[in-house]
């Protein structure tokens, strides 16, 4: 009953003459049926004084200190608080049972930290409970520690584990307890009780011991350990060189595996398990099976357990027993096998198949006792062997001289695990001791043994068991499942074939052996999967290949010599072990292997890619084929009659076929087939509308292999036509070869690759001989004579002699990046033969310069400026240059306003060269010159702008910059004109155009004024535009206004283009901001483009943009006003506008 003590002392209300005064009462008695009606009382009341109720003590406890040992049955000291709320003299202390104190249990407590040691007089106990008395008493509002001494600890924690402590007049709280450190669940199953060692090979006998730690083991300084002490009568085979198995329960995998135990014997029946990790976990059940041998003349005593934290250190933790087993006496023999053909009970062993029914396997055995009326005789089957034959699973029979079914006298009682014969009740004995019996029945083979297994056999006589034994059962070898051997072909009078294999697997294994029938020969045979070795004899063979559990599993084997004869083939598969050891197997297998029919292959070409296409490639195909690289395979071959929807393979080991350029001819037409795909370098494709015999034409391509050893020369090929049956309908085989040399790994570099420059390239090349070597550029790039640069080489317009592995050469670049742009290297032998060669497929991009344009008015005969756009990449330092390649017709002149110093300008019919005076910084600059335009379009209408270093060298340069389309219109340009060039302050400014004639309705639809750099609008909006010349047909009807001014960098205006536009000069004046610094691209521009629906205007569209005037800008702190009324200027000027200057 657990009960709660009252806050007070409640007043006596039992039978005073029971109850002593000042003590309440307990009060029982029972009651007829508490749950209905009649609560009468059935038994007479009984009365009984409780205990009397005390104050609360403030505080009392129980501390881990020196001398604890909570081991079952084992003595202990228990250290112990307590602070009291009156002095007392006196200490009652009070524990649970089990716990034996000792009689004087008096002991120092000095180990426990910040607390006063009580002074004690003397300490005398009985059982749990003990009377402490103190020289000097125990002052109330201080706290004491005292210790006690325990005789012995309980054999399990009890039930009610707490302690209390009183005085005269308070008590405490229950105090906790602790757990007694023992092994919970112990358990011990012997495989037999039998004394000495189990058949056949005297193996010792195996005794597991299931268990439950209480406390958890760490690993620390020392190794965690398991002690086991087995009765006196039994010695462990275990010690340095081998441990027991220990297995978590669930978990399959043996805990003490891997090294992680390290096993001692300290006598023949204990031994010590050290873990070299982290030990026991705690509430974990665990099996720990023990390989020993026993005696049987000693009685059987108990198996003890001990954990430490530290066996050497004597770190103790849990302890535990548990009641052995009686060990019985031992048959005299067991065997299990089936009967030989010489003797009636010479046994041979059954078979070791996997699944194998096994119909008369035989039992033997004699008893070292005789059988009497009333034994029992059992045969327990293991747990991988059931009894066949269901409901007559019983009908067995036993040996009398013959086989026989059992005599009345024995009343059989069977179960798919167990036989049990019950001898019928007599006085004499039914069989003698020391005879043979012999039990035979019908079993089967497990697939496969996954532990070891065992026969066990015991004689009861009165549910005591007299003797016993048990036989380790044999292996069964797993079977290997869904085998498939397969002949690829089989033509009469051929030499060699191909054989396909497959199965999976049942177990893991590193090699599979085949042995076929007579007349095979593996001798030379190749495996796509392993290396493969022929064995004693030549019909076997064994091939290296990794095998997993369940995996299924292909090979071919190239290479068979086939048998002269047909027929059915029967093939043996052993799969074994890196020791050759059978894991798994298939014995006589056969599906049905037939002798297919045979392909000619009478001529076969192999070329590579190149050489199948010598006007594409006039150069590569004159060049041998290369390793690792694609060839061209054409094939003659008569073929029997094949089918629809059979397949075709073609294959070459060790090339791999590719799907691409697949294809099948017969008298020039193409043959239908499906698609192709490719697997283990084979190539499949399927027959569309079948094929009639005769030659066919097969093409395909096949990628060659990295190397190839004289003994793989020549290859060979072969041509199967697949059945829906697993077996080819037809197959055949031929030789042929190709010369390959190695190929060069060739890269192709350069620092800089800018258009129509002279640049230095340096070539890296895999060294393959000591030999010259052929370079051979794209077209567009040429070698100069003296191209080399480090070295004398011999050089050509387009390739150049070498025998370095690196060098460098000067070569000129094209105009842009060819469209073929591989650089060939070849190395020759001393006759001038290509012995290896390469190419850099990518060879070099021919960059050019970033944001490159060339902007003017491509009217007839008109004098304009002329604005060349560009971005350098690299600083170009004083002393460079700036150079223009134009069309001729074009006339560009160095005369006029130069914004930018400058030490010199030449203009040429096809160039204008300007030279700096000072450095020109990265970015984006743009270069002004006069210009006169011719009066009909350029021949050649592109430019190149050239940045040369002050040695001419080019350090950038664009190419094949598109000219404008010449547009006769009566247009020209007009002069940019400013108030004032202050940094950061406003100004106005004023451009346009001119109309020399009427433009008629349609030309014009919209201007766009396009600011320097870094200048900025300020309009609010459109009526801040100040149209000089009012007569410009604006298109102030339309929706969201006649001039557009959203980006500060531009305003566009929209025309009536249903107007037409009177001959005269159209300026705009509108206000801006001035940047804080000259802008690098200070060119100002007005376009004018042609009506469309979407009403834009860009100088990048050419479907709209009929003519740009580009205005060199000008530089800061200018004062324009004497430019106000200054005349159009015509002469051409040329300006230098990166930095900016002062307008004159």
């Amino acid at each position: 009953v657990g009960a709660v003590n009252a806050e007070l002392a409640l007043q006596d209300t039992g039978d005073q003459e029971s109850c002593a005064n000042g003590q309440s009462c307990w009060t029982f008695f029972s009651l007829v049926d508490l749950r209905g009606e009649s609560f009468g009382e059935f038994d007479a009341k009984s009365f009984t004084p409780g205990q009397r109720l005390k104050q609360q003590m403030p505080d009392a406890g129980l501390h881990f200190a020196d001398g604890r040992n909570d081991r079952p049955l084992e003595s202990n000291r228990l250290t112990f608080s307590v602070l009291l709320a009156h002095t007392s003299s006196v200490l009652i202390l009070s524990g649970p049972d089990g716990f034996q104190l000792k009689k004087d249990c008096l002991a120092n407590a000095t180990d426990v930290v910040s607390i006063a040691g009580a002074s004690l007089a003397s300490c005398e106990a009985t059982g749990p409970k003990a009377r402490l008395e103190l020289l000097a008493p125990l002052q109330a509002g201080v706290r004491y520690a005292f210790a006690v001494e325990v005789e012995a600890n309980p054999t399990t924690t009890p039930a009610l584990n707490s302690w209390f402590l009183e005085t005269d007049s308070e008590a405490s709280l229950a105090i906790a307890s602790f757990n007694v450190q023992t092994f919970h669940g112990m358990a011990v199953t012997p495989l037999t009780p039998a004394a000495g060692s189990v058949w056949p090979d005297g193996a010792p006998n195996q005794v597991n011991i299931s268990f439950r730690p209480q406390t958890s083991q760490t690993r620390g300084e020392g190794w965690p350990s398991l002690v086991i002490t087995a009765p006196a009568n039994f010695a462990f085979y275990h010690g340095n060189a081998s441990c027991p198995q220990l297995y978590q329960a669930g978990l399959a995998q043996d805990a003490c595996s891997g090294g992680a135990c390290r096993c001692s014997l300290q006598e023949d029946n204990m031994l010590a398990v050290d873990f070299t990790g982290a030990g026991l976990s705690s509430n974990m059940t665990y099996i720990l099976r023990l390989l020993t041998v026993g005696q049987a003349s000693v009685p059987g005593g108990s198996w003890r357990l001990m954990s430490f934290q530290d066996r050497l250190g004597q770190a103790k933790l849990d302890v535990g027993e548990v009641e052995g087993f009686q060990l019985c006496s031992a048959l005299l023999d067991l065997a299990v096998g089936v009967q030989s053909d010489k003797h009636e009970l010479e046994l041979v062993a059954p078979s070791e198949e996997g699944l194998a029914l096994l119909p008369e396997l035989v039992v033997t055995f004699t008893l070292p006792h005789p059988v009497l009326g009333g034994d029992l005789l059992r045969l327990f089957l293991p747990s991988s062997h059931r009894l066949d034959g269901g409901e007559a699973m019983c009908g067995l029979q036993w040996w009398q001289g013959a086989w026989s079914v059992l005599p009345g006298l024995v009343v059989p009682a069977c179960t798919p695990a167990r036989v049990q014969l019950n001898f019928t009740k007599s006085s004499e004995a039914h069989i003698s001791a020391g005879r043979q019996l012999a039990l035979r029945f019908s079993t089967r083979n497990p697939r496969r043994s996954f532990t070891d297994s065992f026969w066990r056999v015991e004689h009861l006589r009165h549910a005591e068991l007299l003797a016993g034994g048990a036989l380790q059962s044999w292996k069964v070898i797993p079977a290997l499942s869904q085998v498939s051997v397969e002949l690829a072909s089989f033509a009469v009078g051929q030499r060699t074939s191909i054989i396909d294999v497959s199965f999976t697997a049942a177990g893991d294994a590193d090699q599979l052996e085949m042995r076929g029938p007579v007349g095979f020969d593996f001798s030379n045979a190749a495996s796509d999967r392993g290396e493969a070795a022929s064995i004693s004899e030549p019909r076997s063979v064994r091939v290296k290949i990794p095998m997993k559990e369940g995996e299924p599993l292909k090979l071919r084997l190239h290479h068979v010599q086939l048998p002269e004869e047909g027929g059915v083939c029967y093939f043996d598969l052993n799969a074994l072990d890196s020791d050759g050891h059978i894991v798994a197997r298939a014995l006589n297998f056969t599906n049905g292997v037939a002798v297919p029919g045979r392909i000619l292959i009478s001529h076969i070409d192999l070329q590579s890619v190149y050489q199948s296409r010598p006007l594409q490639y006039p150069l590569q195909s004159q060049w041998p084929a290369q390793f690792s690289r694609r060839i061209v395979i054409q094939m003659d071959a008569r073929i029997p009659s094949a089918n629809a929807g059979e397949a075709l393979q073609i294959s070459g080991k060790p090339f791999q076929m590719q799907q691409g350029g697949f294809r099948v001819l017969k008298l020039g037409a193409v043959v239908p087939m499906s698609a192709p795909s490719t697997s283990g370098g084979m190539l499949t494709a399927t027959i569309v509308e079948g094929l009639l015999p005769g030659v066919h034409q097969i093409f395909g391509m096949a990628l060659a292999p990295a190397a190839l050893a004289t003994s793989e020369r020549p290859i060979w090929w072969n041509i199967e036509v697949m059945a829906a049956s697993p077996l080819p309908r037809s197959m055949g085989a031929a030789q042929a070869d190709i010369l390959l040399v190695p190929p060069l790994q060739v890269e192709v570099r350069a620092e800089r690759t800018p258009p129509l420059s002279l640049i230095e390239v340096d070539f890296l090349a895999s060294a393959s001989s000591t030999g010259p070597r052929l370079l051979v550029a794209p077209p567009g790039f040429s070698f100069t004579s003296g191209c080399a640069t480090a070295f004398s080489l011999g050089c050509r317009a387009t390739q150049v002699e070498a025998g370095l592995a690196t060098f460098k050469l000067k070569v000129h670049t094209p105009a842009q990046t060819p469209s073929q742009r591989s650089w060939l290297l070849a190395s020759l032998n001393s006759r001038g033969e290509v012995i290896a060669w390469g190419e850099d497929l990518f060879g070099l991009e021919v960059v050019q310069m970033r944001s490159v344009a060339v902007i003017y008015p491509a009217v007839p005969d008109v004098s304009a400026e002329l604005v060349a756009r560009f971005f350098v990449s690299d600083p170009v330092l004083d002393g460079g240059s700036i150079q223009l390649l134009k069309p001729p017709e074009l006339a560009l002149n160095c005369s006029g306003v130069q914004l930018l110093p400058i030490q010199g300008c030449t203009s040429e019919q096809e160039s204008i060269t300007v030279q700096l005076s000072s450095q020109l910084n990265v970015g984006s600059h743009a270069l002004a010159m006069g210009l006169t335009m011719p009066s009909g379009s350029p021949k050649k209408n592109s430019f190149a702008l050239m940045v040369r270093s002050p040695s001419g060298q080019v350090q950038e340069a664009a190419a094949l910059i598109p000219g404008r389309q010449l547009q006769k219109l009566p247009l020209a340009g007009r002069p940019l004109r400013w108030t004032a060039a202050v940094p950061g302050q406003g100004s106005s400014v004023v451009l346009g155009f001119q109309i020399q004639e009427k433009l008629p309705r349609g030309t014009l639809g919209t201007v766009l004024i396009t600011l320097a750099s870094d200048f900025k609008q300020t309009l609010e909006s459109a009526s801040g535009i100040n149209i000089l010349n009012q007569a410009l047909p604006i298109a102030r009807s339309r929706p969201n206004g006649w001039a557009d001014i959203r980006r500060v960098s531009e305003i566009l205006i929209y025309l009536d283009a249903s107007q037409q536009i009177l001959a005269g000069e159209y300026d705009f004046r509108f206000p801006v901001t001035v940047p804080e610094e000259v802008p690098a691209f200070n060119v100002w521009m007005i376009t004018l483009c042609r009506p469309s629906q979407s009403d834009s205007c860009s100088l990048t569209e050419v479907a709209t943009e009929l003519l740009t005037f580009p205005m060199a800008g000008f530089g800061l702190a200018a004062n324009g006003s004497d430019v106000w009324s200054a005349a159009w200027r015509s002469a051409a000027c040329l300006l230098w506008l990166a930095i900016g200057g002062t307008a004159t």
